[in-house]
């Protein structure tokens, strides 16, 4: 069975307020706080594609250090797991803050990663990405 390797990082991008500062993944993600991460398509899609349909492993890492500098530690793998595609009416209904919260950020801190500056920027530059969940929920099934 294939596995996918996602990694996660260990603190925030340099170009992040918080630069530099611990994201908490790893116990956010333990503790079942960051239920997903969001990503651009690239080789995703196809991930997406073998994951909701339970023919591949999800292996979530996180860096020990720097990112690509240095070595992973694997915090879980995951059979199944699963995606989303975030589509225009995706992106419209949903509630910021949750999206955010799932995504263990605060909504301050989800808008930075993003570098948007509004909510609707922020909605426009969602469309297109992957929703990479952790477990079975779902924003298309509410």
């Amino acid at each position: 069975m294939k596995t996918y390797y996602l990694k996660v990082a260990k603190t925030f991008q340099s170009g992040h307020p918080r630069r530099h500062q611990p994201t908490n993944f790893k116990t956010l993600i333990q503790s079942g706080s960051k239920i997903h991460t969001i990503r651009e398509q690239g080789g995703w899609a196809k991930a997406m594609a073998d994951l909701n349909n339970g023919t591949a492993w999800l292996a979530v890492q996180q860096w020990t250090g720097l990112p690509y500098r240095s070595k992973v530690l694997t915090l879980f793998e995951l059979k199944g797991g699963g995606g989303e595609l975030i589509t225009q009416e995706l992106a419209e209904s949903f509630h910021l803050e949750e999206l955010a919260m799932n995504d263990g950020l605060s909504l301050e801190d989800f808008m930075a990663w993003f570098k948007a500056s509004t909510d609707q920027e922020l909605r426009q530059m969602l469309v297109g990405k992957i929703i990479i969940h952790f477990t079975t929920y779902r924003y298309g099934n509410k």
